[in-house]
């Protein structure tokens, strides 16, 4: 597994021709991400190489004749280890984020009882991919957004994503997966 260390602060997307776009279609690529922040590869359970099972990996690569010919693009950059921009926002496991209340949550969805929320939980025939679970708010003064704070996490992940998809006037969104 190439690991990409992309350091906070970076885009957790790529949104290309998404001003002016010339059809009412958009490719989503949410599982594209291969750039894994440090406080993902230091709670890992598992082998490192076993997080390739969440990316389509090189599912990007598929977009760029679309990107050239002015398609809109949205494209993930972060790894779906550190959050799935595929997920909404309230698809939180609260068994695995300390300080959530479960009640403050709908209830969970089929794919989030699978262990695929907005954040993995466990993959299939490996089991659990996290030695700790994730913390909601940054608890300690000086700890950094790179350590995972959930709600660090919608605020410059999920919610940036989800603002410029309600700007597209989009009648199709198609996803780029890997089957």
């Amino acid at each position: 597994m190439t690991r990409s260390i992309n350091p906070s602060g970076a885009a957790p997307f790529a949104a290309y021709n998404i001003a002016d776009a010339p059809i009412p279609l958009l490719l989503s690529i949410p599982h594209a991400g291969r750039d894994y922040p440090p406080a993902v590869l230091d709670n890992l359970r598992l082998p490192a190489d076993s997080l390739l099972k969440l990316e389509d990996r090189y599912s990007d690569l598929l977009a760029r004749d679309a990107i050239a010919a002015g398609v809109p693009v949205i494209m993930a950059q972060y790894a779906r280890a550190w959050i799935d921009l595929n997920r909404d926002e309230r698809d939180i496991d609260s068994e695995m984020v300390t300080g959530w209340d479960r009640s403050a949550l709908p209830p969970p969805s089929a794919k989030q009882r699978g262990g695929l929320g907005l954040i993995p939980r466990r993959l299939s025939g490996l089991g659990d991919i996290w030695k700790r679970p994730w913390q909601k708010m940054i608890l300690k003064r000086g700890l950094s957004a790179s350590t995972g704070p959930i709600i660090i996490r919608l605020s410059r992940y999920c919610r940036p994503c989800s603002g410029v998809l309600a700007r597209l006037s989009c009648s199709t969104c198609i996803p780029c997966r890997r089957l």
